[in-house]
């Protein structure tokens, strides 16, 4: 039995984050912006320093990746939180910890 109580659900998984909604024990899963019902968990940053999130952020690290942006676009970050170590982004210079390249996923 569905507990009613329980109004929104978040996934924020390491491969894919999704966000579903109990409308009266009927769940339905909301669609992005693109009318996907899940949101690849990958962050990247593109040549003019902007934050790439998502399926765009997805096909620049693997299906058009360039030597450069593999450098600038990372997934499967959120298997690192809660530990030390951080993600370097050579086009900003900056080292982002797990748990923030998370915070801008979902």
């Amino acid at each position: 039995m569905r507990n009613q109580n329980i109004k929104i659900g978040i996934d924020l998984g390491t491969t894919n984050s999704e966000i579903a909604i109990n409308d009266k024990g009927s769940i339905e899963i909301l669609k992005n912006i693109r009318g996907d019902q899940y949101t690849p968990s990958v962050f990247g940053i593109d040549k003019s320093n902007n934050y790439i999130v998502g399926m765009r952020a997805y096909d620049k690290l693997f299906k058009d990746s360039s030597k450069d942006d593999f450098k600038n676009y990372k997934a499967e970050v959120k298997r690192l939180m809660g530990t030390a170590e951080t993600i370097h982004f050579p086009r900003i210079d900056k080292e982002l910890n797990a748990e923030e390249v998370s915070a801008k996923i979902s």
